[in-house]
């Protein structure tokens, strides 16, 4: 025991600094008065991080994940979405920025950590709700980011190969918009960004 917890201790530098490289390759993307849809995760946090500590205009965040590291930061305009209502409240605060001139027009970003990806299904969901948060995030931004680790990337089928055994087999999905932008580290197989490009990634950046 002592040594399985000395391992998964001498991993997590690695794992957060890939999380923080992903991160920046997102945030640079990001342009002045932007919207910012954040999805609840480790990496997507990393953004909101990234988005404090880099950009010097205001940033409007609206994400489903209230964690204390994100209440750090109250130069960031954020609107947390919690439970059950989270469709609610996210379809109000839409209704306000499309009614709102000073928002109307802002670009609209939307960023999704994916702890796994499939080429037919999309991106997997702990829950029915989760892939219903997700997809709603997708559908109202202009410009979408997935980060996911090069590590639970795998070919053929990413979701069927032996990096899938690390995970529970998923029973819900939200699927890939038309067009978005996958965020990865260098270890991503060229076999797998094929797959993904194949899904509707138009563009595919290795944060190094």
């Amino acid at each position: 025991m002592a040594l399985a917890m000395h391992s998964a201790l001498a991993a997590r530098p690695g794992i957060w600094a890939r999380r923080r490289t992903m991160a920046r390759a997102a945030v640079a993307y990001v342009r002045g008065n932007a919207i910012v849809f954040l999805d609840t995760n480790a990496a997507t946090q990393q953004v909101a991080i990234e988005l404090r500590q880099r950009l010097r205009f205001r940033v409007y965040v609206i994400t489903n994940s209230g964690g204390p590291v994100l209440r750090r930061f109250p130069r960031l305009a954020f609107a947390f979405l919690y439970g059950s209502g989270a469709e609610r409240e996210f379809a109000q605060i839409l209704r306000r920025l499309d009614n709102a001139r000073s928002t109307r027009k802002r670009p609209r970003y939307a960023f999704i950590d994916a702890v796994h990806l499939d080429p037919a299904r999309g991106i997997a969901c702990k829950s029915a709700a989760e892939a219903r948060m997700k997809s709603l995030l997708l559908a109202h931004a202009e410009k979408i980011f997935i980060l996911t680790d090069a590590c639970t990337l795998n070919s053929p089928g990413l979701a069927d190969g032996p990096a899938a055994a690390q995970y529970p087999p998923a029973e819900h999905w939200a699927s890939f918009p038309e067009s978005w932008t996958l965020i990865t580290t260098d270890a991503a197989s060229a076999a797998a960004l094929k797959e993904l490009r194949g899904a509707g990634a138009t563009e595919i950046v290795i944060a190094d």
